[in-house]
């Protein structure tokens, strides 16, 4: 009896170790290209702020560049963050990056990536800026030229998220000759 019951709890692990890696696994991607081939950048010192329950652009935060056949671009955003108000549930502002016309970038997250959080029965504003910072990656692309935004939004209307002196950058990445 008690050789089966190490076999079954032996089992029943190995399958529940295959069933979380199989979840992680689905969850991962990978790119691969040579190197960067075009770089724009953006600065900005004007604060920007939403109190938006749906992605609204953040104003100049816009880049244009031209992409070669199964080419990337790899875009980040760093800012200064405030993410506060009243509320009594814990609340996330979130930032990400948008091909006009096409899809969001990797990791396709929304409102599930944080840039930055307000916990649950706070009050007020959010006084102390933070560093902040994301980084995407495109899907591989036709050749031709394509516009990225970044984009924030709230998850509660009640705190307002405000980026302030910030950076975005877009890199083009060739992808690797076959």
């Amino acid at each position: 009896m008690r050789r089966s019951w190490k076999l079954l709890v032996g089992a029943g692990i190995g399958v529940m170790a295959l069933v979380i890696a199989g979840t992680a696994w689905a969850v991962v991607s990978t790119f691969s290209g040579t190197g960067i081939d075009h770089i724009e950048v953006v600065t900005n010192t004007n604060p920007f702020s939403t109190n938006s329950l749906t992605y609204v652009n953040v104003s100049s935060a816009s880049v244009t560049l031209s992409v070669p056949t199964n080419g990337m671009v790899r875009t980040r955003f760093s800012a200064e963050s405030l993410c506060g108000g009243e509320t009594n549930s814990a609340a996330t502002c979130t930032v990400r990056t948008l091909r006009i016309g096409g899809a969001q970038s990797n990791p396709k997250s929304s409102f599930d990536f944080a840039f930055d959080s307000f916990p649950p029965n706070a009050c007020c504003a959010d006084t102390t800026p933070e560093a902040h910072s994301m980084e995407w990656i495109s899907d591989h692309l036709a050749a031709g030229t394509y516009t990225f935004k970044i984009q924030a939004a709230v998850s509660d209307s009640n705190i307002n998220i405000t980026v302030d002196d910030w950076t975005f950058s877009a890199e083009v990445i060739p992808a690797v000759p076959s």
